[in-house]
């Protein structure tokens, strides 16, 4: 088929994220969740209802797939750091400024960029109140500087936010 539904979409997407992730399917420790789906399909397919072959295609090379490759591949903390909600994944810049202003002073999180597939950024409110987005440059994080290395080094940041893994 050129084309299927999004529920079936969803679907075969959450069980090869399940699969990459080295998650049991039957019992995941962090699931795509149906923020995740929305955020995939309003970001990333314009709400669309059905999935054509070339949006997928598109989706996956230029986006998802390198960000299932950064979770499982780039570094070993980085799949634990996931699985155990320390890396927030997918969610709208203004979404996670508010959860920002709305935190303790010096919280951050951690997110993937909508821009730059694979990239991490760091959001992190100032002492002005602004908040700001550090993408993550390949000199942060190394063979030598893990990301929780990295995050140590940064003076300014000290709670990071989690996501509820248990919450659907």
């Amino acid at each position: 088929a050129k084309e299927v539904t999004w529920p079936l979409f969803l679907n075969t997407l959450q069980l090869h994220y399940l699969r990459a992730t080295k998650q049991d399917p039957m019992n995941p420790n962090r699931p795509l969740t149906q923020k995740d789906f929305d955020y995939i399909r309003n970001v990333k397919f314009g709400g669309a209802s059905m999935v054509t072959l070339k949006a997928f295609n598109a989706f996956w090379k230029k986006w998802f797939g390198k960000i299932l490759y950064r979770i499982r591949n780039a570094q070993k903390h980085t799949l634990q750091l996931w699985k155990l909600g320390y890396i927030y994944g997918f969610a709208e810049r203004n979404e996670v400024e508010q959860l920002i202003r709305n935190a303790a002073p010096q919280s951050f999180l951690l997110r993937f960029s909508a821009s730059l597939a694979g990239e991490m950024v760091v959001v992190h409110g100032a002492s002005d109140g602004t908040v700001n987005h550090y993408l993550v440059k390949p000199k942060d994080v190394d063979s030598k500087s893990s990301l929780p290395d990295f995050l140590r080094n940064c003076g300014n940041l000290r709670h990071i936010l989690r996501v509820d893994v248990n919450k659907p």
